[in-house]
């Protein structure tokens, strides 16, 4: 067990920065990015812009998801020489969907201290602001990979309960939606885009309501809410039983059966059909 009288008593400080109104900057995040002697940032033209307009002039470190591995070592050595340091990504909080993750272990492991200068973040303001359930939620970060990798990922959150987040870019975004309706069927949505900014929005639908009419005009950074699950999940013992019990005690064939018992419990009939095929 580490507490922080185990570790350095500088520590490396990461930022977050505006994710569009530069207002939104606080004064500890610029007192704190005065005080150290570099910045590691994920582009240094978007920081370089940041740091100028509020006149902060320190050495920057290009450290992005690309050569984030390999600049860890050089970061450490100037921290073991006595320099102090901080890290910037481009918007909103280092590590959320955005690099930084290998550099918090590697300053733990040289016993490092870390600490977290709270600012703004698009993943609450958007939950708040789409009127879904806040008391829990879960967040996906981006949905990458391919069709197929990006159905199988969502088919593992179909019954979670909580509110979901999910960031997008505005060139995937119709795709996405259309994806996700297909796993998830009718649910509310909520597109949020460009908050802070000055066209910020907030369009309140439902997943077949867009997915039947896409928005083909929408820009900037967008975040994706959708409600939760409100159906009730079963075993498959339970759902198998539904349909044995349809076909003794009601008459049905086995292939109505298993086609009202798919509609009810919202899953897929050949499924069903072949989990009923081998308990046969």
């Amino acid at each position: 067990m580490k507490r922080n009288k185990s570790f350095s008593t500088v520590p490396f400080y990461f930022v977050a920065t505006p994710i569009g109104n530069l207002s939104e900057f606080t004064n500890r995040a610029i007192e704190i990015l005065n005080s150290v002697d570099f910045i590691c940032v994920e582009d240094t033209r978007t920081s370089g812009l940041l740091l100028n307009h509020f006149k902060i002039n320190k050495p920057l470190i290009s450290v992005h998801k690309f050569n984030e591995k390999s600049k860890i070592d050089f970061v450490i050595e100037k921290l073991k020489g006595g320099e102090k340091g901080a890290f910037l990504s481009d918007a909103g909080y280092p590590l959320i969907s955005d690099p930084g993750s290998p550099l918090v272990n590697a300053l733990l492991e040289h016993d490092i201290k870390v600490s977290v200068i709270n600012g703004p973040s698009a993943l609450l303001p958007a939950l708040i602001g789409s009127g879904l359930d806040t008391s829990a939620f879960t967040f996906l970060g981006f949905l990458s990979g391919n069709n197929k990798e990006v159905t199988a990922r969502l088919e593992k959150y179909k019954y979670n309960e909580e509110t979901l987040i999910i960031y997008e870019a505005p060139h995937r975004i119709n795709k996405t939606i259309t994806l996700i309706y297909s796993v998830f069927a009718e649910r509310k949505l909520v597109i949020a885009r460009e908050l802070t900014k000055l066209h910020e929005e907030y369009i309140y639908t439902s997943l077949k309501e867009y997915s039947d009419n896409p928005l083909l005009d929408l820009k900037g950074e967008i975040v994706i809410i959708i409600e939760g699950s409100k159906k009730e999940t079963s075993s498959a013992d339970e759902v198998l039983d539904k349909v044995n019990k349809l076909i003794k005690e009601k008459g049905y064939s086995a292939k109505e059966a298993i086609s009202v018992v798919a509609l009810i419990y919202d899953i897929s009939k050949n499924e069903l059909y072949n989990a009923y095929l081998k308990q046969q």
